[in-house]
């Protein structure tokens, strides 16, 4: 499944290229390199390693799914400015999906049917005036459709894929937008759950803090979270538990697990799973939550069923299903860490627990698999921050579970009773010890970005280097067959790097796109010189 899970993954990133990236030639060469690549391998090592040709069909089938996928949800996202001039113009109404109370404006995601189709729609809300709408409200909407920006300068964040890893494909700052009429459709249902998590929320309203950071660490939404304790959890290594995860999914499994006296009847399982899936809604379906509630019915489906259960294939059939349905989720970086915090403690715990022993060894590998893409998408990066999860991760197995239960029985909660006191205080010791551990940001350090196709290439051989396969590779002292695959895989990695090159890497003068104001980067003799780089009150640049 690991192997069937990453040739889809290699066809949507050759679709990506191919069409996000606008180079064709590049996707359409990596395609067809891992395609000639893995019937080498076949060929040469099929009968050794227990790889068939019906196999190999099966993993070139999966490829040309991928790429075919990511073409077919391209087209379904396509806008250009001709289609933007005439959905606007029909822009009348829209459903309310989700909402969400930014600082200065309300966030509401919905959809809207338009002449191009039934589109996604991102709309802010900026009035003074402005009282969030329920959800499942279809709304009268008057504003200005655009198109989101995309990465102005390479290697940049790019709005506009972000926005399409959710379907949303247009954004609007609304004029004005009022309630209309209530839908009343079942799947409804499941949305205006979302209202009973805000009634729990709003318990805290007099504590503004205590309420952002409960409404991260137990739905993953942080919205409302303060930017300088986001700040102080990212540059920790510790943002990880403002992420929903196994260890929310797990305590809830255990908790109806108990509640149930560890029966297992059908009807006791489909109970779980449908509140799993309530709950994943009360997320809002973040990538960490879909994929630990996909493998804890995996799992709990293979202890039902008699089945046993392997992590890394579940992990796979996990990322296969969410990929199949979106491909433009692997492009999110949520989606990535979640995945990689899996892979992690799947490939690597077992190595390390021979020298680490399990529980650091759990922890480690977890560490060894994110700290790359944190520099790669953050720049940062503690060298204590192994040291520094220690902690903070004991108090947020206390804090979630507690939040869970009190969430469950909110409506005998009070505002100022003892629970939400006590929960209230343990959030702000949680954020205070992160706080001082964080020390100003005096042990954490920026890093330069390395390239996509090298972090992608450091990854891939890292896995492999950890896998089963690899290990009786070496115990057989299969040198032979070891050069043979390094060498055959050579050509899609060089066609990776080809597909990712940014083209003004080595360029010595580049005019900066920062939206306003001029900013020009210059590099002569080994030395970079920023001209009208610009600045802040904290910073000499």
């Amino acid at each position: 499944m690991m192997i069937y899970t990453g040739m889809l993954i290699a066809g949507i990133t050759a679709g990506y290229i191919c069409l996000e990236r606008h180079r064709p030639v590049e996707g359409i060469l990596l395609l067809a390199g891992i395609a000639g690549s893995f019937a080498a391998i076949s060929e040469q090592m099929g009968k050794e390693y227990g790889m068939t040709r019906k196999q190999l069909r099966v993993m070139l089938l999966f490829l040309m799914v991928g790429f075919s996928n990511f073409a077919l949800n391209y087209n379904r996202y396509y806008t250009d400015e001709t289609l933007l001039k005439r959905d606007q113009t029909a822009l009348k109404e829209m459903k309310i999906l989700h909402v969400r109370e930014q600082e200065k404006y309300l966030a509401y995601e919905g959809t809207a049917d338009l002449p191009s189709g039934r589109r996604r729609i991102l709309c802010r809300d900026y009035s003074e005036n402005r009282s969030p709408l329920s959800v499942g409200t279809v709304a009268r909407v008057s504003g200005e459709l655009s198109l989101p920006e995309e990465a102005r300068n390479p290697g940049c964040f790019n709005y506009r894929l972000h926005l399409k890893g959710k379907g949303i494909v247009y954004t609007v700052n609304a004029q004005a937008i009022r309630a209309h009429r209530i839908s009343r459709r079942p799947t409804d249902v499941f949305h205006r759950k979302l209202q009973q998590r805000n009634d729990f929320l709003g318990k805290f309203h007099h504590r503004p803090a205590v309420r952002g950071f409960l409404k991260g660490i137990l739905f993953g939404d942080r919205g409302e979270l303060e930017e300088e304790t986001y700040r102080e959890f990212t540059e920790n290594g510790t943002a990880h538990i403002l992420a929903v995860s196994g260890l929310h999914v797990g305590f809830l499994i255990a908790l109806l697990n108990a509640l149930a006296r560890k029966r297992k009847y059908w009807k006791i399982t489909m109970g779980i799973f449908l509140v799993l899936i309530l709950y994943g809604e009360l997320t809002e379906w973040s990538p960490s939550t879909l994929r630990a509630v996909l493998i804890a019915i995996l799992s709990m489906s293979g202890m039902y069923l008699n089945r046993a259960f392997d992590l890394t294939t579940g992990t796979a059939a996990a990322a296969f299903g969410v990929l199949m349905v979106q491909p433009y989720q692997l492009f999110q970086t949520g989606f990535i860490m979640s995945y990689l915090a899996i892979l992690g403690m799947a490939f690597l715990t077992r190595p390390l627990s021979h020298f680490l022993g399990e529980g650091l060894a759990s922890l480690m590998s977890l560490q060894i698999m994110m700290i790359p893409f944190q520099i790669y998408a953050f720049n940062r990066f503690n060298p204590l921050t192994v040291l520094i999860n220690l902690p903070i991760i004991f108090l947020a197995s206390v804090l979630v579970p507690c939040g869970v239960i009190l969430f469950l029985f909110s409506d005998l909660l009070s505002s100022g009773g003892i629970p939400a006191e006590s929960i209230s205080r343990l959030t702000e010791l949680l954020v205070e010890l992160n706080r001082m551990l964080h020390m100003n940001g005096s042990l954490s350090g920026s890093f330069t970005s390395t390239g996509t196709a090298r972090l992608i290439l450091f990854y891939l051989i890292l896995l492999f280097l950890s896998s089963e396969l690899f290990r009786v590779m070496v115990l057989r002292r299969d040198g032979t067959n070891l050069r043979r695959l390094f060498l055959i895989l050579t050509i899609p990695a060089l066609l990776l790097v080809l597909g990712f090159r940014n083209p003004l890497a080595g360029a010595e003068v580049i005019f900066i796109d920062v939206g306003q104001g001029d900013a020009i980067h210059l590099r002569s003799g080994g030395k970079n010189v920023l001209i009208d780089g610009g600045g802040d009150s904290k910073r000499n640049v």
